[in-house]
C-alpha cells in the first residue's frame, strides 16, 4: 500500500525546526520526504494535511495495559490509537508478563479480575504468543524484578537467599536476551519495598551488560524524595558514571506535600546528568493519579504482605494510630475515589472514601479501613494528590517524558472507573503547550513523546520522520486539540487527532478506526 500525506507541517521528533512538505509511505516504510517540492507519486491513499502537524507515533513509555490485562480483552487498544499512541512499554513497575511462575498472576489480581489461559513461561515464549494475538499497536515489554521475585519465593515477603539470588540473576539476564527492553522495580510497592541497595546493584549491572533500561520507581518520593534520588546518586558512586545502565526514574510526581523538596530532587537528578548518566523521569499530564490503598497507610505499618496486613488490623491500637496518623496528614477523603478492586464489590467503584462513610454513617477514616478490609488489599484509589503548576513545570524540563502510567482501553465495557490518562494524556500534554502553559514548542514537545523514549529504548526506526524508517505518523490539528476532560464523560475521544498510521497502515482514519492489526512485538537486542 502506498500513503501520500501533502502539504502538511513536519515534526521530525529531533526537536529542530518545522518544515512544509509531503511523505510518501510505502508499505510499512517512509520511502519519501520531500519539503523543497511537491511529490507527484501515485498512491493508493492520498491524505491532504494542510494545516495539520506530521509526527512520528506517540509513545507510550509506562503503559500499564498488561497490569490490567487489556491487551487480551481489549486488544484493539481503541483509548491509545485515538490520542496517537502507536507504541507502548509494557512490564512496567517490577510486574512483568514474564517469566511466569505459578503465582506471577497473584501480582496482576489487584489490577483486574480476568481470567486468561497462560500458555507461555520464558519472556520468548510470552513473545511468540503476542505475535499470535496481532497487536494494534507496537508493543515491547520490560522484565520485572518483583515478578520473578515473586515467583522464586512463592510470593513470601522475605529476602533472597543467596542460591535464590543467583537464579533471579538467570531469568533477568535470560530475559534481557530474549528481547526485554530492560528492567523495571517498583521500590514504592510492598515486595520491592525491603529491595537492598546491593540487590539493586545487581540490577544496575545487568542491565548496563545488556545494554538496556533500568526502570526505577523511586522509594519514598512523597515523605522521603530527597534520599530516594540519592540512592540514584549512590549507584553512581559505587559503580561509576560509565558502568552505570540508563535509568528511567518513573511515576515521578509532584506532590502537594513535598513542593520544596521537588526542586532539590531535579536539581540532583540534573547534576547527574550532567555527569554522563542517562537518566530521565516520566510523568503523566494530569494532578490525579492512582494508587493501591496500603499506601495511604503510616510507613510503620506497611511492613509485610497484605495478608498480614489485613490481620494487623485486628488489633485496635494499631487502628488507633492509624486514624491519628490520617488525621495529621490531612487527607481529603473526598477526594479518593476507589478506581477497582477485585472482590466483586462494583458499588463502591467510582464513589469517594467519604460519600461511602457518609452512607455508613461512620467516619472516612474507619470506612478507609473497613474498604481496606473488605477487598483484602487490592482497591486502588484514584487520588487528586499533585500539584498542577508543578506538574507542568516538570513537563518543561529536559529530564522528563510524558507517559500514561495507565492501561489502554476501548470506549465501554470497562468494570472499573477508569484514569483519564487512558484516553487522553498526548493530547492534553500538546494542548499545554498550545495554551502556553509550558513553555517548548511544538518540535520540542513532540520529541520527548516520540525520538527521546525510542532513542532510551533502542526502538530500532522508530521515533522519527526519516527516511527508511518505520511508518508510525501521526496527523493531527492543533487548534483542535484540549487539555479539558470530564469526569461525567472520562472515555469521550480526544479531539484533533484525525490519522494515525502504524507500520505504513491507517489505523485511524480522520476520526474513525480501522480494525486492522498492524502492530508488531518489538524484541529488543543488545546491540
Amino acid at each position: 500500500m502506498k500513503i501520500l500525506i501533502k502539504n502538511g507541517t513536519i515534526l521530525n521528533g529531533l526537536g529542530g525546526a518545522e518544515q512544509k512538505g509531503d511523505i510518501l509511505i510505502e508499505n510499512e516504510i517512509i520511502k519519501k520526504i520531500e519539503t523543497e517540492k511537491p511529490l507527484k507519486e501515485k498512491a493508493d491513499k492520498i491524505i491532504d494535511a494542510t494545516n495539520y502537524f506530521v509526527c512520528p507515533g506517540f509513545i507510550d513509555i509506562n503503559n500499564e495495559s498488561d497490569h490490567y490485562l487489556t491487551l487480551f480483552n481489549y486488544s484493539e487498544q481503541e483509548s491509545a490509537l485515538f490520542q496517537g499512541i502507536t507504541t507502548i512499554i509494557i512490564g512496567n513497575n517490577g510486574c512483568s508478563m514474564a517469566p511466569v511462575f505459578k503465582e506471577s498472576l497473584e501480582t496482576l489480581r489487584k489490577w483486574s479480575s480476568l481470567k486468561i489461559n497462560i500458555n507461555w513461561q520464558a519472556m520468548n515464549d510470552f513473545f511468540s504468543q503476542m505475535k499470535k494475538t496481532r497487536p494494534f499497536v507496537n508493543i515491547a515489554s520490560l522484565v520485572g524484578h518483583s515478578t520473578i521475585k515473586r515467583g522464586i519465593t512463592d510470593d513470601e515477603f522475605r529476602d533472597l537467599i543467596d542460591e535464590e539470588l543467583e537464579q533471579l540473576k538467570n531469568l533477568i539476564d535470560k530475559s534481557l536476551m530474549e528481547g526485554a527492553a530492560g528492567i523495571s522495580c517498583g521500590l514504592k510497592y510492598i515486595h520491592n519495598s525491603q529491595v537492598s541497595f546491593a540487590e539493586l546493584l545487581i540490577l544496575a549491572q545487568l542491565a548496563k551488560r545488556h545494554n538496556k533500561v533500568l526502570f526505577l520507581q523511586l522509594r519514598d518520593q512523597k515523605n522521603a524524595l530527597i534520599s530516594s534520588v540519592e540512592e540514584i546518586e549512590s549507584l553512581t558512586e559505587t559503580l561509576g558514571i560509565e558502568n552505570c545502565p540508563k535509568i528511567e526514574i518513573t511515576h515521578f510526581y509532584a506532590y502537594k506535600e513535598n513542593i520544596d523538596e521537588l526542586w532539590q530532587a531535579v536539581f540532583l537528578i540534573q547534576k547527574l546528568k550532567e555527569r554522563g548518566l542517562d537518566i530521565n523521569f516520566d510523568l503523566l499530564p494530569f494532578t490525579l493519579i492512582n494508587n493501591p490503598m496500603y499506601l495511604y497507610f503510616p510507613d510503620w505499618f506497611r511492613y509485610g504482605s497484605l495478608k498480614t496486613m489485613i490481620n494487623n488490623l485486628k488489633n485496635k491500637n494499631i487502628v488507633k494510630r492509624i486514624f491519628d496518623d490520617f488525621k495529621q496528614n490531612k487527607y481529603d477523603f473526598s477526594k479518593m475515589i476507589i478506581s477497582s478492586n477485585q472482590n466483586n464489590i462494583p458499588f463502591i467503584n467510582g464513589k469517594s472514601i467519604a460519600y461511602l462513610a457518609k452512607e455508613r454513617e461512620i467516619t472516612p477514616e474507619e470506612m478507609f479501613v473497613e474498604i481496606f478490609r473488605m477487598t483484602n488489599g487490592e482497591a486502588v484509589v484514584l487520588s487528586d494528590d499533585l500539584s498542577l503548576p508543578e506538574t507542568l513545570g516538570l513537563m518543561e524540563s529536559n529530564l522528563s517524558i510524558i507517559s500514561t502510567h495507565n492501561p489502554t482501553l476501548n470506549y465501554h465495557n470497562f468494570d472499573f472507573l477508569p484514569h483519564p490518562a487512558s484516553f487522553n494524556t498526548f493530547p492534553r500534554f500538546l494542548a499545554f503547550v498550545k495554551e502556553n502553559k509550558i513553555s517548548i514548542s511544538f518540535s520540542q514537545a513532540i520529541r520527548k513523546i516520540t525520538f527521546e523514549p525510542a532513542l532510551k529504548l533502542k526502538l530500532n526506526k522508530r521515533g522519527l520522520i526519516l527516511k527508511n524508517y518505520f511508518a508510525d505518523v501521526v496527523i493531527f490539528n492543533p487548534d483542535e486539540i484540549t487539555s479539558d476532560f470530564n469526569f461525567s464523560n472520562i472515555n469521550q475521544k480526544p479531539k484533533g487527532i484525525k490519522f494515525v498510521i502504524v507500520n505504513g497502515e491507517i489505523i485511524v482514519d480522520n476520526g474513525n478506526l480501522n480494525k486492522i492489526p498492524n502492530g508488531r512485538i518489538l524484541e529488543i537486542s543488545k546491540k
